[in-house]
């Protein structure tokens, strides 16, 4: 008996002995699926045909009861006839993307790695790799047998989705109660797959395999119940010294490598393998831990060191590896400091790595911390030097333009190109020769894909400012080759001209006015950072220009145009007359929505100065929508939490004419389109956006209205009460019963749409409280509505049936929260 319970067949209580539930149902699902001679008896094939039918919950478990049972058996006996297939078959064989079986393999993997593979595979191979695939993986990757298998699929994957190396990452990590094997196989397959070049030509790298284990500490999480407690470890150096050792000098290897991405990539990774633990959650490392890293990074700064002094890396290579040991050459100890310090003494201070330290490390982050005045100005004068020396070398400003591109190349080709880096050199370089800047817009002209290209505007602002004639001419050189990428240069050119030394002539309004034409969203951001140049000096004319602007070229470059009309802009919106802001009016119509500030902010200035302008405007864009038949998707009008800066209707002094306006519009034209979604989805919304909330003087428009309106009107009506604020149908109770009345008068149809609106309108919005007590705004709404109950003179009025249900509701909320 001791020994069943030590086993775990048998469970005492008391002074008797039960069978474990598991043991007893292990033995009766084996017994009910296993006959004779270890054949199947068809009833687990059985089950699951009946269950496919049904519920794809109870599948699930039935799928890993037999997958479980399937994997004992096979464990147990080398006779196991494998009665799994007959249900595995019917799973794999489902060819849809998103196979409805997938959360069930999930179940499975443990027990059934290969099986669970092939399914991975069977999917792949459809050009699905999702997520659930990814997790899938990363479970048969606990199966030892399978973790190598299961890193090649996931580094498949990883070609198309980023998630499957961050879990190849993760599966190599150092963790506590972790065996070691599984980094070790981790790091195994990513040097395998560094050692093969054709493996370096997607995105993630072998090295972003790697980045999990060189990690010095981690954190781990502990889920309990409701809470999840998060507590953090340092990895000691001894666990994985042989390992960490293996990988670095493998890595050193790479930096030898002839294909540059290799090798950049390779130096750069360096880094990752210099970190000591920081202290996560305020876990700071003991000494003894940061001594024994320190030995450990001493060790690889030495062998960094003997590198650099015998192999000459390449000068790519060489500025990535100082960007690696730089913290150490900053703020390390003293050792790692001085081995550092060695390393960047070791490095020729050529030409060739002082330009591409220049363009990889324009910020001048590298060498120095750059931490005051002082050594920002010191970088300053490093860069200027660079470029004087550039300049005495290369006499021949072609050569010059061709030297700094196959360097940008080099670095592009490495993936490590940073957009604003380079223009330090670039910049420089331009100040100080007019013939390298003509050199760049003529290359520009020639090639224009260029990696140079991108300097083209630095270049022609400079011609701009000395040979305005020049400048213009190889503006409209630029314009004739019809790209785009060189065009925006153009617009990009006037942004940086300063607007108090040059002057505008009719050859540049010429210029600006064909990049208005360009409907390219890179141009049009460019062009309107031209106009605020241009506004400083010349309001009317920019005004005549933004006019002619296309505004459906994107929501961005619009928000950052109608910035201009700021009040801090350059044209203040005072400036604009109602002609001016009813051709603006009329060309922000078609846009899909109208979001970002600067625009809510016109339109809020516009609904408060021009109101009937405005209100024509957003009655427009409701027809747009209605006729559009969900064919383009646009949103009328920003309500809710999309609002940013609210409408100003309210403030204006013709807000009645205004509500009469919607009011005619309805009556005559909105009443055809009632049996529109779109209309009923947004018609409430604008009003609300316009009105909200709701007062007296909009209740007495609804009350006028309603006292004269047609049945068929009511619908519409009820369409706007139900976008009123949750509180407005206890402010206006007197209103809601007399409304209510006329409904009932009506049709028992008109009644229960309008209470169900008033209802919506009541319950709808964001409850905030505390978890396990009651929202406050329940606790209201009972009260509230009970006080309303009580005011009414009868219970078989209409406004009873909805501040009783609406008590109900409130009731049922606060039953939840306390029981939940």
């Amino acid at each position: 008996m001791k020994i069943l319970e030590s086993a775990g067949v048998l469970i005492k209580r008391g002074n008797q002995y039960r069978i474990s539930p598991t043991s007893m149902t292990d033995f009766i699902l084996e017994d009910s699926c296993i006959g004779v001679d270890n054949v199947s008896t068809g009833y687990a094939e059985t089950v699951f045909d009946i269950t496919a039918e049904t519920d794809l919950r109870i599948l699930e478990n039935v799928v890993l009861n037999i997958s479980v049972l399937d994997w004992r058996l096979a464990n147990k006996t080398k006779n196991h006839t494998d009665f799994f297939n007959h249900i595995w078959k019917k799973i794999q064989n489902k060819d849809q993307l998103n196979n409805p079986y997938s959360k069930i393999v999930a179940s499975i993997a443990p027990h059934q790695s290969e099986k669970t593979l092939s399914f991975v595979e069977h999917m792949m191979n459809r050009q699905c790799y999702s997520n659930e695939l990814i997790e899938i993986v990363k479970l048969v990757a606990r199966d030892q047998e399978y973790t190598k298998s299961a890193c090649e699929y996931l580094w498949e994957l990883g070609k198309y989705k980023q998630y499957a190396i961050e879990v190849l990452s993760q599966l190599g990590e150092i963790e506590p109660n972790k065996p070691l094997w599984y980094s070790e196989t981790v790091a195994n397959f990513a040097l395998d797959l560094a050692d093969k070049e054709e493996e370096w030509s997607q995105k993630a790298t072998p090295l972003d395999i790697l980045s999990g284990l060189m990690k010095t500490e981690g954190l781990t999480t502990k889920i309990n119940k409701s809470n999840a407690e998060l507590s953090s470890f340092h990895v000691p150096p001894q666990a994985l010294s042989s390992l960490r050792g293996k990988v670095v000098n493998s890595i050193l290897e790479l930096l030898s490598s002839s294909n540059i991405k290799v090798a950049t990539h390779a130096a750069k990774f360096l880094r990752q393998c210099l970190c000591y633990p920081l202290g996560m959650l305020g876990n700071r490392p003991e000494e003894n831990t940061i001594a024994a890293w320190e030995n450990e990074f001493i060790e690889t700064l030495n062998a960094i060191k003997e590198i650099v002094s015998r192999k000459n890396p390449n000068p790519l290579v060489l500025v990535c590896v100082a960007e690696s040991i730089s913290w150490h050459v900053n703020h390390g100890r003293k050792k790692s400091q001085e081995i550092s310090a060695e390393i960047i003494g070791l490095i020729p201070n050529s030409l060739e790595y002082r330009t591409m330290l220049a363009l990889y490390d324009g910020h001048g982050h590298i060498l120095k911390s750059r931490v005051n005045d002082t050594q920002v100005k010191e970088w300053e004068n490093y860069i200027k030097s660079v470029a004087d020396d550039l300049l005495t070398t290369y006499q021949d400003e072609g050569k010059l333009r061709n030297f700094i591109n196959s360097y940008l190349v080099k670095m592009e080709t490495s993936q490590l190109v940073c957009q604003s880096a380079p223009y330090a050199l670039l910049f420089n370089l331009i100040e100080k020769s007019s013939p390298f800047a003509r050199s760049i817009i003529k290359g520009a002209i020639k090639e224009p894909n260029g990696l140079i290209v991108r300097f083209t505007n630095v270049a022609l602002s400079k011609l701009f400012m000395e040979n305005h004639d020049a400048a213009i001419n190889a503006s409209h050189r630029i314009l004739g080759t019809n790209q785009n990428n060189l065009i925006a240069a153009i617009a990009s050119a006037y942004s940086q001209l300063n607007a108090n030394e040059f002057i505008y002539d009719d050859r540049d309004i010429e210029i600006i006015k064909k990049l208005f034409s360009v409907k390219d969203e890179v141009v049009a951001q460019s062009t309107v950072y031209a106009l605020r140049s241009l506004a400083k000096n010349n309001k009317q004319l920019a005004l005549e220009l933004i006019k002619k602007f296309h505004f459906d070229i994107s929501n961005k470059v619009t928000n950052d145009l109608l910035f201009l009309f700021h009040d801090k802009g350059e044209i203040s919106f005072n400036y604009l007359t109602e002609e001016s802001v009813e051709i603006f009016l009329q060309k922000f119509i078609s846009l899909s929505e109208l979001e970002g500030y600067a625009l809510q902010e016109f339109l809020a200035s516009a609904s408060k100065t021009y109101p009937a302008l405005a209100a024509y405007f957003f009655i427009k864009r409701i027809e747009l929508g209605v006729e559009l038949k969900q064919k383009e998707w646009i949103k009328p009008c920003n309500y809710g939490s999309f609002i940013h800066v609210p409408l100003r209707f309210k403030e204006c002094l013709e807000v009645d004419s205004i509500l009469l306006q919607l009011k005619d519009w309805i009556q005559s034209e909105a009443m055809n389109y009632l049996s529109n979604q779109f209309f009923c989805h947004h018609i409430g919304k604008l009003f609300s956006a316009m009105f909200s909330p709701y007062d007296e003087k909009f209740v007495s428009f609804l009350k006028n209205w309603t006292d004269e309106a047609q049945p068929d009107e009511f619908p519409v009506i009820s369409l706007i009460l139900a976008a009123a604020q949750h509180a407005f149908v206890f402010e206006h109770q007197m209103f809601i019963t007399v409304l209510l009345e006329k409904c009932k008068q009506i049709s028992n149809e008109v009644l229960d749409d309008m209470i169900g609106a008033l209802f919506s309108s009541a319950i709808s919005g964001v409850k905030s409280g505390t978890p396990g007590l009651p929202y406050p705004r329940d606790q209201k709404l009972k009260a509230a509505s009970e006080d309303a109950i009580n005011a009414l003179a009868s219970r078989f009025c209409p406004a009873y049936r909805l501040y009783n249900e609406l008590r109900k509701y409130a009731e049922q909320e606060i039953n939840f929260m306390l029981h939940a």
